[in-house]
């Protein structure tokens, strides 16, 4: 509205500049020199004629009428009101499903006339004929009505709240593209008319007489205020719709989420017979559903049925043919980059969001990666898109479409109008692909930032699994952060590359985060001169959350005497890291039932608690008492660090006294193999909980 409020007054500056202009030449004493001097203002100032046949004076060159004028003004206004008229007889929410044999009825109600005293008499006249118009046709607005929609729905077993919703959005779209066509034909309409009408008849100049210009027609409208096209709503009806959708396969909630995220699917063309006769682009229902239901979810991707309904609920676009068909480009390109289609339908719930983007922009995405800048090699390019990981960066350069008329008021009786006006004289970019461009520019200096300035030698090896490592921010985020490595820990500035390409979550992690992590540990009396080789090693401490992972140990560590923490975590730091419940206390109630000496094994030997449990713990010590018949008390005199720190056959020899590691190897096998049976006879899926009652079982056999 600013920008129509400038041209107006650009257009009123231009009209008071031409009314003085005239006034200087009516005040003149001599009118038949205002005549006489005619052909000279023409030629000096080089008018073209409306009529193309003798110029008009008192006005600059016009070749178009003027962008807002009051014909248009007056146009907009009886838009509002047709739409009113279009929304009348809305019915309340369906309660009940319809008959088969129940039949909608149009029922015809007179709009309100607006009284002549409070409007002009041509614009009553014309907002008159944009009522009856609107009358004349209300039986085609009447099967694109919400109350009909949603019986429709609701007699296919969905939940009226679904249906009434699917019903508005449909309504509103009808009404949008209808109007939106309406202003179309009126702007082309009244450029060619304001080109043409001019009575050459009553042009009296040569003469002497006055210069008559009459715009009547341009004012009266008729032929702009046509409801619709013919071919607006040829060969579609929504009954047709629903039963070539429902003929293909998907249930009525399935129809009502396809109506909410692309009503457009609603006027869609409906075959006759195949023949493909009629339609305004020459594709047919039953064509999109072939191509995207049957050829891409069913054929390409051998979704199930029901993975493939899925799909389509919330996949917006794809039952359209611009969507199809860019799935299929999609696919193509995935294709060329040797991403398979099995691996596409592993991962059901990337398939809408990946389907649903431009491949203009995928493509655009792709020439970025394997560019100057990331320098990814083509062949790993398709399975990182692919990846759930990537859906961030997706949505940043190549955005999902915005799903229609489903917004806010839409589910109100008489807010559709405003929705509809606003779209038409509102119809801004939003700025996207602006966006998208600073988007690029931001992470090709990133990339050349981490390779050149940083020393990361494979910037796309870094991405791969953290790709939103290329919307970080330098200044804010990766500087601060190679200061704090470097002066506030301690790491070498050589260092800080394999450390960030060894563990690249770092790069997205908060720094005032890892300064607290730094902070807790320098209180646990760990020593700063250890914190450079304790980061470099194990750099994931870093992002580790103090209240949740790391108190808890530092409690349970206490709690079975450990009184020297800096000690205890400087030889073992990712103890920090692990889950008291599921590692620490049942290792350690195993511990206490093979060794004599629990707490003292472990201050001496910290990294018993790095060891498998089942893999490598229960399986020595087992074999020793069952398989070597050790008895029990022998086996907790020995020391754990004895026990552990050697390899399978190292244990063997030194420990078990084996001549080699052959006859451990073969129990450790069979062992694995008798877990995997009583797995599959029971169905077992471990979980945590099952798998705390089995280390329960266990150490209650090594109990004395």
């Amino acid at each position: 509205m600013n920008r129509l409020n400038v041209i107006c007054r650009m257009n009123r500056i231009t009209d008071f500049g031409l009314l003085i202009i005239i006034a200087v030449y009516l005040c003149s004493d001599d009118t038949t020199a205002f005549h006489s001097s005619l052909p000279s203002i023409r030629s000096k100032y080089s008018l073209t004629p409306l009529s193309s046949t003798k110029p008009i004076p008192y006005t600059t060159q016009i070749k178009t009428a003027p962008l807002v004028d009051s014909t248009l003004l007056r146009f907009l206004s009886a838009q509002r009101t047709q739409i009113r008229i279009e929304q009348m007889n809305q019915p309340s929410t369906p309660t009940s499903k319809p008959t088969p044999t129940q039949t909608t009825t149009t029922t015809t109600t007179t709009a309100p006339t607006l009284p002549r005293s409070a409007v002009d008499e041509e614009i009553a006249t014309v907002v008159r004929r944009a009522q009856d118009a609107a009358a004349d046709s209300l039986a085609w607005f009447t099967d694109y009505n919400s109350h009909n929609i949603a019986s429709r729905l609701v007699a296919m077993d969905v939940p009226a709240e679904e249906a009434v919703e699917a019903g508005n959005v449909v309504q509103a779209y009808v009404m949008a593209k209808t109007a939106r066509r309406r202003i179309r034909n009126y702007l082309r309409n009244r450029d060619s008319l304001w080109l043409s009408d001019v009575n050459n008849d009553d042009v009296e100049g040569a003469d002497g007489g006055e210069f008559v210009v009459r715009r009547s027609a341009t004012y009266r409208l008729t032929s702009f205020y046509e409801e619709r096209s013919p071919d607006l709503g040829k060969d579609c009806s929504i009954e047709g719709v629903v039963n070539v959708m429902s003929g293909k396969g998907l249930t009525g909630r399935d129809i009502a989420a396809v109506f909410m995220h692309t009503p457009s699917v609603s006027m869609a063309r409906i075959g006759d017979g195949g023949d493909g006769v009629g339609g305004m682009e020459g594709e047919t229902l039953e064509d999109t559903l072939d191509r995207a239901y049957s050829d891409i979810l069913l054929g390409s991707l051998k979704l199930r049925k029901y993975d493939a309904r899925k799909v389509l609920r919330s996949c917006p676009g794809l039952l359209t043919k611009r969507g199809s068909k860019a799935a299929e480009e999609v696919m193509a390109i995935l294709s060329s980059l040797n991403v398979t289609p099995n691996s596409l339908s592993r991962d059901k719930a990337s398939i809408p969001t990946l389907l649903s983007r431009s491949p203009a922009a995928i493509f655009r995405l792709i020439a970025f990666l394997s560019g100057d800048g990331v320098r990814m090699p083509v062949d790993k390019i398709g399975s990182f898109i692919r990846r759930s990981q990537c859906v961030a960066l997706l949505n940043r350069v190549a955005p999902l479409p915005q799903q229609g008329m489903n917004g806010a008021g839409s589910n109100q009786v008489g807010s559709n109008d405003l929705y509809v006006l606003h779209t038409l004289l509102n119809n801004v970019e939003d700025g996207s692909d602006a966006e998208i461009e600073k988007t690029y520019r931001s992470m090709y200096k990133v990339a050349t930032f981490l390779r050149d300035e940083v020393g990361i030698r494979d910037v796309g090896k870094l991405m791969m699994n953290n790709p939103d490592i290329l919307i970080t921010d330098i200044e804010n985020r990766i500087i601060p952060l190679f200061d704090f490595l470097c002066d506030d820990v301690g790491i070498d500035e050589d260092d800080v590359p394999r450390l960030i390409e060894e563990f690249p979550t770092i790069l997205l992690t908060e720094l005032k985060d890892m300064k607290k992590v730094v902070e807790y540990l320098l209180s646990l009396n760990v020593s700063a001169e250890s914190l450079p080789s304790i980061f470099q090693s194990f750099p994931s401490i870093l992002t580790l959350d103090i209240k949740t992972r790391m108190m808890p140990v530092v409690e349970f560590l206490r709690s079975i005497g450990v009184t020297n923490l800096g000690r205890f975590i400087t030889r073992l730091p990712p103890v920090m890291g692990y889950s008291v419940e599921n590692e620490l206390a049942p290792k350690w109630k195993f511990l206490t039932h093979v060794c004599e000496y629990a707490r003292f094994e472990v201050v001496r030997f910290p990294a018993y608690f790095s060891y498998p449990l089942h893999k490598v713990i229960m399986n020595r010590y087992t074999y020793l008492r069952v398989i070597k018949g050790i008895p029990l008390k022998m086996i907790r005199t020995l020391s754990v660090d004895q026990i552990l720190r050697f390899g399978d056959d190292d244990f063997s020899r030194c420990v078990a006294r084996d001549s080699n590691g052959e006859l451990y190897r073969e129990y450790v096998k069979s062992r694995r193999n008798n877990q995997m049976k009583r797995k599959g006879k029971k169905k077992v899926n471990h979980t945590t909980s099952k798998r705390r009652r089995e280390n329960v079982v266990e150490s209650n056999e090594w109990q004395p």
